[in-house]
């Protein structure tokens, strides 16, 4: 499919750390969607491999009606992942997106405190790419802030979903 055919086609946009959560969690809730018509959209099915998707993923984010950030421990060590939260933020302020974020394995408290792995990989994102600029960064972690305070979300534990 191509990027700009049918995304509009997809009613929740799912936004997670694979390494964390792809093969379980993730999946689980994906086909749990799917079983039940929802049509979500996942990024290694829907979108080509390399650095082109970025625009294709903001794209999808844009014309969503729900997104779903699956927040892992590993969540903000992916530029993609803050950038798309970056995104559904800068929807959800404005009226036109619904956020349901899902605290996969970490405490709420420490994303809203932004303990020292989440502050670690802030750090880590700048030396990883100089277009990582500081305000770039804060865009970030005030995304972070908000999907951690001013939306309900869940906080799972432990959970293996497959």
């Amino acid at each position: 499919m191509a990027a700009n055919d049918g995304c509009s086609k997809f009613q929740v946009f799912l936004s997670y750390r694979w390494m964390d959560t792809g093969n379980t969690f993730t999946g689980f809730l994906r086909r749990s969607l799917k079983r039940e018509n929802i049509h979500v959209f996942k990024d290694n099915e829907n979108l080509p491999r390399g650095e082109q998707r970025l625009p294709n993923l903001i794209q999808l984010v844009e014309s969503s009606k729900i997104t779903i950030p699956v927040i892992s421990k590993g969540y903000t060590d992916s530029k993609w992942c803050l950038k798309e939260l970056d995104k559904m933020v800068e929807r959800y302020e404005s009226g036109s997106l619904k956020i349901l974020p899902i605290f996969f394995d970490i405490n709420l408290k420490h994303v809203k405190m932004e303990d020292k792995e989440f502050a670690a990989s802030f750090v880590q994102q700048h030396k990883k790419d100089p277009e990582n600029d500081e305000p770039t960064i804060q865009r970030w972690k005030d995304a972070l802030t908000v999907v951690g305070e001013k939306i309900k979300g869940f906080e799972l534990k432990e959970v293996n979903g497959t």
